[in-house]
């Protein structure tokens, strides 16, 4: 298995990048590949120093092929179930882009807890201490934010007893003036 894969590796070396004929001549023309179709195209005729054509033997020896460089077969992971099909010695994990955070944490906690290798991350662990400081840092912002709130209705209610007790007190002031001057009133008469 080690030598294909140092065949392909060598193999991979020497195959040339197939680019679309013409594609270094002008600009409007992309360099993605096409095969050519024109009658007199130099590089279908495969002529000496023409683009070569991409052909069948320039692929990977079959048992190799679609492995990793390190000879492990990459499977895609989507939840925590597809982790129980991976053989660690064979099979490595890529966790899908559509997966999120959350059930991310927990399939690559459950991939370093059972040593499956995951190929789309570099430091699994140091992603798992990234997303524990933010939802740490989340957590406490929101208490922040709850005792602010309460802070603030606190202080809502108490500017709101404090302007019924002005109220009443104007109110009785205003009743007691009243009162007076109804007393003033009255003895005149």
């Amino acid at each position: 298995m080690t030598e294909l894969l140092r065949l392909r590796k060598a193999m991979k070396a020497r195959q040339p990048s197939f680019e679309r004929d013409e594609s270094f001549k002008r600009k409007e023309i992309g360099s993605s590949w096409r095969r050519p179709r024109g009658n007199c195209n130099k590089c279908r005729k495969n002529i000496f120093g023409h683009p070569a054509l991409v052909k069948k033997g320039y692929r990977a020896p079959r048992n190799v092929r679609g492995l990793l460089p390190s000879g492990l077969d990459p499977v895609m992971i989507y939840t925590l179930a597809d982790l129980d099909t991976i053989d660690k010695n064979l099979q490595a994990a890529v966790i899908a882009s559509s997966v999120g955070t959350r059930k991310r944490f927990t399939i690559y906690e459950e991939c370093i807890k059972r040593n499956i290798i995951i190929t789309n991350t570099k430091d699994p662990q140091g992603f798992l201490d990234r997303i524990a400081k933010v939802r740490r840092e989340r957590k406490e912002a929101l208490k922040k934010a709850e005792e602010a709130k309460k802070k603030k209705t606190v202080k809502k209610k108490q500017a709101k007893k404090e302007k019924k007790s002005e109220k009443k007190e104007e109110k009785e002031d205003s009743n007691k003036e009243k009162k007076e001057l109804d007393k003033i009133l009255t003895k005149k008469q």
